[in-house]
């Protein structure tokens, strides 16, 4: 459909907005069909030449980078123009700093080893292992890709955590051990088994410190109360530092301010003011 390909990208060197061709589609339809209509009642002898009229263009925002790739994947069935973690990387490697293509494991004498590790959920299967159930989770960062290993006790309780295309960061052990064989010989074999999931905004709510602001002179208050208010009673304080004519000020929004993380919020205040000017402090 004109929609999937506008959501792949087929249409970008008209407009690199795909969320504004995407509201215009059906404006675009009607024209096209209103001078298919138009051609019909056209004699032999009239002239060939058919005027187009302007089409309306829908305004629309413009899709974030990870909301794009989202699209993508809808419309391909993969990512096509990035990988969606790229959105998140600066933030979560301030939580878990490993890549996934850098993930060191092990020898069996040095035993278990603690980490977090962060990615996008590729795909989740559950097997079963003569002692019950175990869920094999693949993730990927768009440096490499690993599995994490979620045991029957955790299944349940992060089912809804681990599902395709969701940020996820796994609060995990690494070991390795060494298996024998009917030949007598033995392999290292190595595993990464989760014992608590985060989502993106459980991340912020946990390891975050402060939400921090910059805004200028021509920022609205009243628009930012109307943002905030949204997304009160939450554990994350919000400071803003304001840049006026004669210099800067910080200002801490204080107690009943305190705002939850929640992946909407991020989105709106980016999108009021700019990716740049919106921080959360770990």
């Amino acid at each position: 459909s004109i929609e999937s390909l506008v959501k792949a990208g087929a249409f970008d060197a008209l407009d690199e907005n795909r969320a504004r061709l995407l509201a215009s589609v059906p404006s675009a339809t009607m024209a096209a069909e209103q001078q298919e209509r138009d051609l019909s009642q056209r004699s032999l002898f009239d002239d060939d030449t058919v005027s187009v009229s302007d089409v309306a263009i829908t305004q629309a925002r413009a899709w974030a980078d990870y909301e794009q790739l989202q699209h993508e994947k809808v419309a391909l069935g993969f990512y096509y123009s990035g990988h969606p973690f790229k959105s998140f990387e600066k933030e979560l490697s301030l939580v878990a700093s490993t890549r996934l293509n850098a993930v060191s494991i092990p020898a069996p004498e040095e035993g278990i080893r603690q980490t977090l590790l962060a990615g996008v959920v590729d795909s989740a299967r559950i097997q079963k292992t003569n002692n019950g159930r175990m869920m094999i989770v693949a993730i990927s960062d768009g440096y490499g890709s690993e599995e994490v290993v979620l045991y029957d006790e955790f299944i349940d309780q992060f089912r809804d955590l681990v599902k395709e295309d969701k940020i996820v960061v796994f609060e995990a052990k690494i070991r390795s051990y060494r298996r024998g064989s009917d030949t007598n010989e033995t392999s290292i074999v190595s595993r990464i088994a989760a014992e608590n999931v985060f989502s993106l905004a459980a991340v912020r709510e946990r390891f975050g410190k402060t939400l921090n602001l910059r805004m200028g002179r021509s920022a609205d208050a009243a628009q930012l109360k109307k943002i905030l208010s949204r997304y009160r009673n939450g554990v994350i304080p919000v400071t803003v530092m304001y840049q006026g004519q004669s210099g800067e000020a910080e200002i801490d929004l204080g107690e009943e301010w305190r705002v939850r993380p929640e992946d909407a919020l991020f989105s709106e205040l980016r999108d009021w003011l700019s990716p740049e000017d919106v921080n959360l402090k770990y």
